[in-house]
């Protein structure tokens, strides 16, 4: 078994490929940075808290919306990772969640910000990887 993961990237300027080293606790933001840090600094993605608090990680990886700063990865495994949509895309993994923003802060005005955060989610149909998905 490798100690390296795969990540296919693919947006609609292309599809990239990255090898990267796989440490325990990795996320799939980590191999992202990772990537743009070592290998493609054109690699455009959004990131902000690492606490799944503001949403603006989210991406499809393997064809499921998740967040990327929550989402586990393993050595040996290979990850499709791509825009998140409908959202409009911008550029690379970058989408504009500007109108998912709007509809959150007026939800939060009318109805209290804990249930309008889980329902913002619950909406998007973002889920982590988790620890246990198989490769």
């Amino acid at each position: 078994m490798t100690d390296d993961l795969t990540l296919v990237v693919v947006t609609p300027e292309c599809t990239r490929h990255y090898r990267v080293p796989a440490v325990p606790g990795m996320t799939l933001l980590d191999a992202l940075l990772l990537v743009q840090e070592r290998e493609d600094p054109g690699l455009s993605l959004n990131w902000n808290c690492r606490t799944a608090q503001c949403g603006i990680c989210a991406v499809s990886a393997d064809g499921v919306p998740t967040l990327a700063c929550m989402s586990a990865v393993r050595a040996g495994c290979s990850y499709e990772v791509a825009p998140i949509l409908p959202a409009r895309h911008l550029r690379g993994l970058v989408c504009d969640l500007s109108e998912v923003y709007r509809d959150f802060f007026a939800a939060t005005a009318r109805r209290g910000k804990e249930r309008v955060k889980k329902e913002r989610f619950e909406t998007l149909l973002i889920t982590p990887l988790g620890d246990e998905q198989q490769c």
